[in-house]
C-alpha cells in the first residue's frame, strides 16, 4: 500500500530544493533531522501554504485557493478548497491534530502547540490514528508543528523515536497559527474534523469515496490567540464540506442532522470563549466542536443529496474583523 510519509517526503523534497523562491528556511539540527521553517523566522506564503497542506495529507489530494463572499456586502475574503481521495488515510491517519506535543511547553500566551501529519501514521499511538488500521511502516517521517517555537535536537529525537525512523531521516515543517502559511494550512483541515465528525456519529467513512471542503481565510494576525480564534472560526462556522459516498440512504438520513456545529449544545459559542475554558489547550477543549459549519452528502448509490448546517456570516465577521 501506499505510505503517506513518502508521498510526503517528496513534496518537502521539492520545498527544500525550492526553499528560496518559497520564502521557507531550511535548518539541519546537529542529529540530522531537517526542519523546515514556514513561518516562525521565515516569510512563507500562498505557494508554501499549498505544499505544507499537501504534506500533512500525504499528498493525498489537492488544495486550491477561491473565493467566499459575504452575502449583501462589498466583501470578499480568499478561500482554500480542499479535495480528497482515500479520506480515511489523508486525514484521519495523517493530517489530523492528534499528536499532543507535550515535548515542547505553551508559548508566552499560553498556547499549547499542536502536532499533526504523516508521522501519526508511523508513530500509530493517538486514538484518532489507532481507531483505523492504516499503519505506515516506513524509514522517512513528516512531522507538521504547529506553534512559534522551532523545535531542537531533543525534541526531533523523542518524534524519530515515536515514528521509529533514525533521526536523520524525520522532517519537521514548523508554522505558527498566526503566519500567513500556519493560517491557511489549519482552515486547509475542513474534511479532516468532518470525518471524523461521521465517524463518531456512527456512519461508517469507509463508504466515504471522497471529500470536498472549503473554508475562507481569515485576515492574518502575529497575535496567536487572536489567530487561534480566527482559524477555528472559518471551520465552525464558516466551513462546507462535501462528500460522495456509497451506502443506503438511511445511513445518511441517520447522521446528517447530528453532524454540523448546530447539532452542537455549543452552537452560537465563539470559539475564542470555548478555548479559554480549555486553558488554551486545543486537546482541552470540548470534543463536541470537532466540527464544521455545513455538511452535504451526496450518494452515489442513489443519486440523492442531503445536507445539514448553516453557515454564520455574523459570527464570522465578530471574529474575523474585530
Amino acid at each position: 500500500m501506499f505510505s503517506v510519509n513518502q508521498r510526503a517526503v517528496n513534496i518537502v523534497k521539492d520545498v527544500i530544493a525550492n526553499a528560496e523562491e518559497l520564502a521557507v528556511k531550511v535548518i539541519r539540527l546537529k542529529n540530522g533531522t531537517t526542519v523546515v521553517d514556514f513561518g516562525v523566522e521565515a516569510k512563507g506564503g500562498w505557494v508554501a501554504a499549498k505544499r505544507f497542506a499537501e504534506a500533512t495529507i500525504g499528498g493525498l489530494g489537492e488544495f486550491k485557493y477561491s473565493t467566499f463572499t459575504f452575502p449583501g456586502k462589498d466583501l470578499t475574503l480568499p478561500a482554500i478548497e480542499a479535495f480528497i481521495d482515500n479520506p480515511i488515510e489523508a486525514t484521519l491517519s495523517s493530517q489530523f491534530s492528534g499528536w499532543r506535543v507535550t515535548e515542547m511547553p505553551p508559548n508566552e500566551q499560553g498556547i499549547a502547540p499542536i502536532g499533526s501529519g504523516p508521522a501519526r501514521a508511523a508513530a500509530y499511538m493517538d486514538r484518532f490514528a489507532t481507531a483505523f488500521p492504516y499503519v505506515d511502516k516506513t524509514h522517512e517521517a513528516v512531522f507538521a508543528l504547529q506553534g512559534t517555537r522551532l523545535p531542537d535536537e531533543e525534541f526531533a529525537d523523542k518524534i524519530a523515536s515515536a515514528c521509529k525512523v533514525p533521526t536523520e531521516n524525520l522532517y519537521i515543517l514548523v508554522a505558527p497559527t498566526g503566519s500567513l502559511v500556519g493560517s491557511i494550512q489549519v482552515v486547509a483541515r475542513t474534511v479532516e474534523p468532518s470525518m471524523w465528525r461521521l465517524h463518531s456519529k456512527g456512519f461508517d467513512v469507509r463508504k466515504v469515496i471522497s471529500g470536498y471542503g472549503i473554508s475562507p481565510i481569515p485576515p492574518i494576525t502575529r497575535d496567536e490567540l487572536r489567530a487561534m480564534d480566527r482559524v477555528n472560526t472559518c471551520l465552525l462556522y464558516g466551513t462546507t464540506v462535501y462528500y460522495v459516498v456509497d451506502c443506503e440512504d438511511e445511513e445518511i438520513e441517520a447522521v446528517i442532522e447530528k453532524l454540523p456545529l448546530s447539532a452542537s449544545y455549543l452552537y452560537g459559542t465563539p470559539f475564542i470563549d470555548i478555548f479559554e475554558k480549555g486553558g488554551r489547550d486545543f486537546y482541552e477543549i470540548d470534543k463536541d466542536v470537532h466540527t464544521v459549519a455545513k455538511f452535504v452528502m451526496n450518494n452515489q448509490r442513489t443519486g440523492k443529496t442531503f445536507s445539514a448546517g448553516v453557515i454564520r456570516y455574523d459570527l464570522l465577521e465578530q471574529s474575523l474583523f474585530n
